[in-house]
Formats: C-alpha cells, sequence, structure tokens
C-alpha cells in the first residue's frame, strides 16, 4: 500500500464492502477513513490491499449513492416514484444537476422495494444527504405508520423484520395528521393553503375559522 499509493491523506475512498470516508491518516498496519457520520473508520492494509478501490479524488468528486425503502403495494407505483424523486429533490446535499431518480426494484407480496439513486458532492456529504432524504419520506408517510415504523423501514429489504411504509403527496399531510381529523375537508383545504411550516404552526391555524 505504501508503495504502489493508491490513495493518499485527503482522498475520498470507497472500499469493497462498503467502508468510505476521507483518508484522514495511513501507517504501515491501517488506514483510517473519516465518514459522512464524522466516525473514524479503522481499516487493516492487509484487507485493503485485497478490496478493489474507488479513489473519488483522482476523478470527480462527485459520490453517487442509493437508499432502498419498502412501500406498501397500495401505493401506485408511478406516484410513489414521483414522491421519491420529489422528497430528493428538496435535500440540499443532494445534487440538483445529476438529477435524482427512484426505481421499482422488487416486488415482496404486500411491498415494492424502490431504490433511489442520486448524487452528493462529495463522500463527506453522502451521510447528511441520506439523513436529509430519510426526513423527506417521512414527512411523506402516514403518520401512524411512520411512528411504528420509522425506525424499522430502512432495514435490508432481504430482513423478515423489514416493514414498509405507506406514501402520500405532501400536499395531503393535514389528511393524515390525528390532530385535525375533526375538521372538515374545506377547512383542511384551508389550512393546507396556509402551509405552515411547523407543528406549532398547524396548531396555531387549527384554532383560527376559515373565514378568519
Amino acid at each position: 500500500m505504501l508503495i504502489e499509493k493508491p490513495y493518499c491523506i485527503g482522498d475520498e475512498i470507497l472500499l469493497e464492502g462498503g467502508a468510505a470516508g476521507e483518508v484522514i491518516q495511513i501507517n504501515w498496519r491501517s488506514t483510517h477513513l473519516k465518514n459522512g457520520a464524522n466516525y473514524v473508520v479503522i481499516v487493516p492494509n492487509s484487507a485493503i490491499a485485497k478490496m478493489r478501490i474507488l479513489n473519488h479524488s483522482a476523478g470527480s468528486r462527485r459520490y453517487n449513492a442509493t437508499l432502498t425503502v419498502l412501500v406498501d403495494s397500495r401505493n401506485d407505483p408511478e406516484l410513489t416514484l414521483e414522491i421519491l424523486k420529489q422528497a430528493a429533490l428538496t435535500c440540499p446535499s443532494i445534487l440538483e444537476k445529476s438529477a435524482p431518480s427512484a426505481e421499482a426494484s422488487e416486488i415482496h407480496g404486500d411491498r415494492i422495494s424502490y431504490d433511489i439513486s442520486f448524487s452528493t458532492s462529495s463522500i463527506a456529504s453522502a451521510g447528511e444527504a441520506r439523513s436529509q432524504l430519510i426526513t423527506q419520506l417521512y414527512k411523506r408517510a402516514r403518520p401512524v405508520v411512520a411512528k411504528r415504523e420509522s425506525s424499522q423501514f430502512m432495514r435490508g429489504v432481504d430482513s423478515s423484520n423489514s416493514y414498509s411504509i405507506f406514501l402520500f403527496p405532501e400536499k395531503q399531510v393535514f389528511d393524515h395528521l390525528p390532530l385535525l381529523e375533526p375538521l372538515s375537508d374545506a377547512e383542511k383545504a384551508h389550512l393546507n393553503a396556509q402551509k405552515p411550516a411547523s407543528l406549532s404552526g398547524w396548531r396555531r391555524a387549527f384554532s383560527a375559522k376559515p373565514n378568519d
């Protein structure tokens, strides 16, 4: 590793098996990487010597990533694909020029797995982008489902313990909040037009009358 030098301090690399990050230290025994979650990953050089290495600093520093989610099959696939793409487009850390994409990859009875592909400016920003994307997906999931399964729906799709989510357009958020169940459709439409930015905003709007 020290002779061929496939990477150096400051390079952003992706190792076969999934380990990725910025190289912050190289010694005769191991390589230290700082990943997108700001953790230091220490990989023995003897193991790296047997791996394929992608050095993003050798060319473009752009990093391509994929997030897989399980969605309830009651969701129309075309609508789901549009919602997933729109969710990715709202994330500041995801590049717009390399537009994010979504595709249905597998069907599992009452669930369909979708792969969301996106690009970030570097490996270091990939973790933040993934977090932003999960947040946007949470906003577009039925709260009753998201509250119970939000910690589990990002598990591997092959796991028997995986859960699916049920998505809806963000403009329909008021139709799925228990807090607003007593309101009529007209009152919900009025609140939706106001687009309050937070739950406190919803509560303030909830206490107002449509004609106020």
